[in-house]
C-alpha cells in the first residue's frame, strides 16, 4: 500500500510540475537589437513572459557552451 501512495504521488508531482510555465525566457541573437526586440516587446506583453535578449556578433557559440 506504501508503495502504491508513493507512486501516486510521484505522477501527482510530475503532472503539476507539467503545468509549471517559466516566468522569464533566454534568447541568444546575433540579429541588431532596433530590430528584433519590438518582436520581444510584443511577446511579453501577450504572454507576461519577460524576454533576456544578449545580442552578440561572434563568439555565440562560446557562450552557449
Amino acid at each position: 500500500m506504501l508503495r502504491i501512495t508513493k507512486i501516486l504521488s510521484l505522477c501527482v508531482l510530475i503532472g503539476l510540475s507539467c503545468l509549471a510555465k517559466a516566468a522569464e525566457v533566454n534568447v541568444y541573437s546575433y540579429r541588431q537589437p532596433q530590430l528584433i526586440k519590438p518582436i520581444f516587446n510584443l511577446f511579453t506583453q501577450e504572454t507576461g513572459i519577460i524576454v533576456n535578449a544578449v545580442y552578440a556578433k561572434t563568439g555565440m557559440l562560446e557562450r552557449l557552451r
